[in-house]
């Protein structure tokens, strides 16, 4: 099962959809019991986002080097380095905007001191105490990329990967204690898309895998809407998983799904982004009472944000500087590897 980019951006934009549901909808009951559980459903965007995070990062270091232990360190620093020349533009945009609509520090890092914690946040470290509390995944996914290198060279093994991700999905699941509560949980996907990346899962086209699938993605979806008192993330990558594996084999090859393409390569601008109408604008997104609008309404305005913000960063000039400070930090860290 080799996932393309373009198929990649599809799945992207099923994720942020969810995502966005999932904010609008995961604690009330006021607009149906339906929306409210599509919406506690819809947690399951961070382990597509993790999932597809791990794929696409061994896909792109295969494609990288071959010597995997040579340039694994250069690898890590140009991605770290892309992810917060990306972050802090958005950053900057969102905190500048809040600020003047009155979202203050004292707001956004109560009890806190104030300037250290805008200064984490710009480090992406203050987890479900930044600015937009759901900034809390830039944590963990930077921890994530962090331990990449180890995790790459762990699965770099077939049976000795599969080992370890049986390990880490029941640990993860079940354990009395998160031990992974430095990253909050979420390891199990992102090892599971880079095990899948080195390891491609080859899926025959028939009538009995179709079934076989769905009952697996039927079975996950009545567990996770009746048992609310485990933790999801086995769950929830499994579905994750299988969803893909299914979408990726038979739906495809009929149809592109440009309209999601699209959502996708705007997802991490979009995920930036939504929280904060949502936070600042909230009777203008629930304006219609009506679930599947005031959904739409959101993603519009999150996709038009979206938007106007990569032209902001192309007619700065900042995409340009963004591009030569990355391919400047490349070169030096491969001269200085050569010496």
């Amino acid at each position: 099962m080799e996932i393309s980019i373009k198929e990649t951006s599809v799945f992207k934009g099923i994720a942020i959809c969810l995502m966005l549901w999932h904010h609008l909808f995961h604690n009330t009951l006021e607009f149906g019991i339906i929306s409210n559980h599509i919406g506690i459903f819809g947690k399951v965007c961070v382990s597509f986002f993790l999932f597809l995070s791990g794929y696409g990062l061994a896909k792109q270091y295969d494609r990288f080097a071959s010597n995997r232990l040579r340039y694994s360190l250069i690898f890590l620093v140009r991605k770290l380095a892309k992810f917060f020349m990306s972050y802090w533009f958005v950053f900057f945009i969102i905190i500048g905007i809040g600020l003047l609509l009155g979202r203050n520090l004292s707001e956004a890092y109560p009890n806190l001191n104030q300037y250290k914690s805008l200064i984490l946040d710009f480090l992406g470290q203050m987890g479900y105490s930044s600015y937009i509390p759901t900034w809390w995944f830039n944590k963990l996914i930077i921890q994530l990329y962090m331990l990449f290198p180890l995790l790459l060279t762990l699965f770099s093994r077939k049976w000795i990967g599969f080992v370890a991700l049986i390990i880490l999905g029941i640990i993860e699941q079940f354990s009395l204690i998160n031990i992974f509560s430095v990253i909050e949980g979420g390891i199990f996907a992102f090892c599971l898309g880079i095990f899948i990346a080195i390891f491609p899962v080859n899926i025959k086209k028939s009538l009995p895998v179709v079934l076989i699938f769905t009952a697996i993605i039927i079975t996950l979806i009545i567990i996770r809407f009746n048992l609310s008192n485990i933790r999801f993330t086995l769950i929830d990558t499994l579905f994750v998983a299988t969803f893909v594996g299914l979408f990726k084999t038979f739906c495809f090859s009929h149809y592109s799904f440009p309209i999601l393409a699209y959502l996708g390569k705007h997802s991490a601008n979009m995920y930036m982004i939504h929280s904060f109408f949502i936070m600042m604008f909230p009777l203008f997104c629930y304006q219609t009472n009506v679930p599947i609008f005031i959904f739409l309404i959101l993603l519009i305005v999150s996709l038009l944000s979206s938007i106007i913000v990569d032209k902001i960063r192309i007619i700065s000039m900042y995409s340009f500087l963004e591009d030569k400070i990355i391919k400047h930090i490349t070169l030096k860290l491969f001269k200085y590897h050569q010496k």
